[in-house]
């Protein structure tokens, strides 16, 4: 979960809680980092067009100061991530959509779609294929493929915008879960309640 803390941070507070189902909210770990697995929610959180390279050039250099990321965000949005993640488990007989056999376990196939203004999606360990060079990714053995970010102005909002891009969407031996977000704002209630948030 992204949360804008009550002080100014540069990075990210990664919150990590369970919420059993009776309601209760139990809190696992605090970790603060610049990376996977948010990365991607924070690129794609950004507003459009800006280079996120000169970003992290000025933030090296000093020449702005943290406050040029109060620019770069978008943080009147919330965001949902729903990862793509294979289990390494093969097929018999496994077939790329070409017909061939496909012994490496390594699986071709598109991203599926998404409009880039509610949704992006963000490659993790899926590989480009630059031999074929036609849109085609090849499946990561064992690992996290893709990430979809939903965007939207309420909670419930962004959940929509990411499960609709993964609605009918197959992957062969990869999977995702089905509840990414579902008691966030409870938890982030919660959060509120115990001064975190």
């Amino acid at each position: 979960m992204n949360f804008i803390l009550d002080e100014s941070v540069s990075g990210m507070v990664d919150i990590n809680t369970i919420m059993t189902e009776d309601g209760n909210l139990h809190f696992i770990e605090y970790t603060i980092r610049w990376g996977r697995p948010t990365l991607e929610i924070q690129l794609a959180m950004l507003y459009p067009g800006l280079d996120y390279g000169n970003i992290l050039m000025q933030l090296a250099k000093g020449t702005h100061g943290n406050h040029i990321l109060n620019h770069s965000y978008r943080y009147n949005l919330k965001a949902t991530a729903v990862t793509v993640f294979s289990y390494g488990i093969p097929f018999i007989k496994q077939y790329d959509p070409d017909g061939s056999t496909c012994l490496s376990h390594r699986y071709k196939f598109r991203m599926p779609e998404y409009d880039g203004t509610t949704s992006d999606v963000r490659q993790l360990f899926a590989a480009y294929d630059n031999e074929l060079d036609n849109g085609t990714w090849r499946t990561a053995p064992s690992d996290r493929q893709f990430t979809v970010i939903g965007r939207g102005e309420t909670c419930k909002e962004s959940i929509e915008a990411a499960y609709k891009v993964l609605d009918g969407f197959n992957l062969p031996t990869c999977t995702w879960r089905d509840d990414v977000g579902h008691n966030f704002e409870q938890c982030e209630l919660d959060l509120k309640k115990h001064h975190i948030v």
